[in-house]
Parts: C-alpha cells; sequence; structure tokens
C-alpha cells in the first residue's frame, strides 16, 4: 500500500516537473516576445483622404470610469467620423453617461441609439444589430464599452487598411487596475498572461485573432460574411467574426498599439471573467487549450518541490521558473509603460488562479457575463440558460 502510494506521488511529481519545465521555455518564448515588442502609434493612416468610419460602442450597465472611456472615443484626432452609443434597456445606468458626452460635443457626429430588440442570443451582437442601422459610413470600428484610448486611435486604426489585403484590424489592449486586490489580480490576468500568449501567437504566423478592444473592417466585408446575423449564437462574436473574414482571403492585423482597459474591483466578477475566458477558449480550441497549462508553470514547479524527494532539484526548478516569471512581469510593465507597484508578491497568487480556473473549466459549460448566464455548447454556440 506505501509502496502504491509513493508510485503514484512520484508520477503526479514527474508530470508536475515535466510541465512546469515545458512552461519556463514558454515563459521565456514570452519574455523575448515582449521585449521585442514596442506598442507605438503606426504613424497613421497614409491615405488621402482618410476614410470616414463609424464607432460602434455597445453599452450595458456602468464599468469603472466609464465616463472617461467613452469620451475618449469623441476626441479623436481624425477627419469624418461618427460615434454610435448603444443600449437596450431603457433604464440603463449608462444612459445619463452617454447623455452628457453628448452635451460635451454638440458638434461632432455622436448619437445614443436606445432599442430593445433582441435578435440574438449574444446580447452585445443583439445590441450591435440595432446600432448598424444609424451608421452612416463605410468603415466600422467595434469597441467594448471599458475600453479607453487616445486622441490618434482612429488614425491606428486605419492605418493597416493601406493594405488593400486587409480584411480586418484588431488591437491590443493593457489593463490598469483601480484600488483593489481583485482589480489588480484582474490587470494581471490581461497584462501578463493575455498579451505574452498573444504576443507569442502572433510570431508563429497570422492567427485568426479578434478582441473585443477593437474590431475594424469594411461595412461591405460584414456583409461579405453574413453580417452580424451570422455570429449571433456565438459567445466570442469577435473570433468568429475574423474567423469568417479570414475565410475571405483576407489578413487580421494586429498593429503596435495598445488601448487600456480599466478594471473592476469585484472578486465574483473576476472568477466569472476567468470561466469565461478559459470555457470559450476551450470549446473554441479543445487541443490548443489542453497545451495552454505550460503557460501556468509556477504552480507545477511548486507541486514539484513539494512531492519531489529530491528537494534541491525541486528547488531549481521553482528557482528557474520564478526567475523567468518575475522577469516577464517587470518586462510587461516597462512595454506597457506601466508605473512601478508592489504587485510582485502577487505573482504565485495570479498563476495559481489562473491554473485553478483552467482545471475548473472543464467541470461545467455555463459561464457569466453580466447579470445573464449562458450555456456553451459545440464550438462557442451559446443558448441563454433558463430557455
Amino acid at each position: 500500500m506505501i509502496a502504491s502510494t509513493l508510485t503514484v506521488v512520484g508520477s503526479i511529481a514527474d508530470i508536475c516537473a515535466a510541465i512546469a519545465v515545458a512552461g519556463s521555455f514558454y515563459v521565456f518564448l514570452a519574455l523575448m516576445q515582449v521585449l521585442r515588442f514596442r506598442p507605438q502609434p503606426a504613424g497613421g493612416s497614409s491615405r488621402e483622404p482618410q476614410p470616414a468610419v463609424t464607432i460602434l460602442k455597445p453599452l450595458c450597465g456602468l464599468d469603472p470610469q466609464l465616463y472617461e472611456n467613452l469620451r475618449s472615443f469623441c476626441d479623436q484626432d481624425y477627419g469624418d467620423y461618427q460615434v454610435v452609443f448603444g443600449v437596450r434597456d431603457p433604464a440603463d445606468p449608462a444612459i445619463p453617461v452617454v447623455q452628457r458626452i453628448l452635451g460635451e460635443f454638440p458638434h461632432k457626429d455622436v448619437e445614443l441609439v436606445v432599442d430593445p430588440r433582441v435578435r440574438a442570443v449574444n446580447f452585445k451582437v443583439a445590441n450591435l444589430m440595432n446600432m448598424l442601422e444609424r451608421a452612416k459610413h463605410a468603415v466600422l470600428a467595434i469597441a467594448d464599452s471599458d475600453m479607453r484610448v487616445r486622441a490618434d486611435y482612429l488614425r491606428n486604426v486605419i492605418a493597416p487598411f493601406d493594405d488593400e489585403g486587409v480584411g480586418a484590424v484588431t488591437m491590443l489592449f493593457g489593463a490598469r487596475p483601480v484600488a483593489g486586490l481583485a482589480s489588480r489580480l484582474r490587470a494581471m490576468l490581461t497584462n501578463e498572461h493575455f498579451i505574452p500568449s498573444v504576443l507569442v501567437k502572433l510570431s508563429f504566423g497570422k492567427p485568426d485573432i479578434g478582441f473585443g478592444s477593437t474590431l475594424a473592417f469594411a461595412r461591405s466585408t460584414l456583409e461579405r460574411v453574413g453580417g452580424f446575423e451570422a455570429v449571433g449564437s456565438r459567445l466570442a462574436e469577435d473570433t468568429a467574426l475574423t474567423k469568417r473574414i479570414r475565410r475571405l482571403g483576407l489578413d487580421v492585423r494586429v498593429p503596435p498599439y495598445v488601448v487600456q482597459t480599466i478594471e473592476s474591483d469585484d472578486a465574483r466578477a473576476l472568477w466569472d471573467h476567468e470561466m469565461r475566458w478559459t470555457r470559450t477558449i476551450r470549446a473554441l480550441a479543445p487541443a490548443g487549450f489542453l497545451g495552454s497549462i505550460v503557460t501556468y508553470p509556477l504552480p507545477f514547479a511548486l507541486l514539484f518541490l513539494a512531492l519531489s524527494h529530491d528537494r534541491w532539484v525541486g528547488a531549481g526548478v521553482v528557482a528557474l521558473v520564478l526567475v523567468l516569471r518575475v522577469m516577464l512581469h517587470y518586462a510587461v510593465r516597462r512595454a506597457l509603460q506601466l508605473e512601478h507597484s508592489d504587485d510582485l508578491w502577487l505573482i504565485p497568487l495570479r498563476d495559481c488562479l489562473s491554473a485553478a480556473a483552467w482545471v475548473a473549466s472543464f467541470f461545467g459549460q455555463d459561464v457569466r457575463w453580466r447579470d445573464h448566464e449562458f450555456r456553451i455548447h459545440s464550438g462557442d454556440d451559446v443558448t441563454l440558460r433558463g430557455r
């Protein structure tokens, strides 16, 4: 009995060691990509004249610093552009925020659409379908409500379209926390896991990825892929759209420009976000998701140290992973020009939470977005729970 138990413990230790060592190679690769990354304006579009753009801003409830976020899209150093804010609920608390902004920019083409129609399971897509009816221009840019941009944002969104082979543009986003532990952990997830993982993917080619931070395309391209209706049952509608655009033979570009999101300090929202993220990725790419466990090597290095009969080897693996992980932490902060903080001690907690979310993603198909719960089916098709 004791011998069999020791055998099992030894096997678990070996698995943890393998994941930790493989993960150290991943963290090193991610570190190299972050060190090479230079987020800066792409110089703006060289087109003369610049194409007119409609920015679609679907809203639902209040995000941290919502006023500052939304206002930044109305103050662009760009020629002809329209901003359309949209909500479904006439009592949505975001409406007074938008009305304040409308009063500040009376001479700009900014409007609010309040339309309760729900023509898609994905409520964001349903909102976009309603807003699209008010869009005036041939180029569309969608950006989530929790994003904040600089005045040169639109010029950098349009710049990649100078290449006729580009069908869509999406953008990386970095996170800044408000006060609080949950906010800091969520910002670390975005900055130290999401951004490095995307940079690694980009280093291997042209993945069909799209992010809610920004997804821009021509209206004619949207029509060619079936419109918003074609992705109305998808949880990750941004990725679903970019996949369809890539099938047209067009590229999806990720320019070296980073927009910003402000993370809320809500522990429940943090876990809901983790579950929605992991379960969506698992539904979209099951094989790749299994392999993604190596992106969290620190928890497995610590487990190996606890289970290994050779403490020196275990301590060496932990030291290797921890050094690389700390270097990645500082490299990201430098690349994103984030102020120095005392978040270094949160690295083990952040990585253990990510590993726990990875494991928990296999025990259920439900995710939560705002106040609604959805069930993921094949791919990332979803149904609203209770229907």
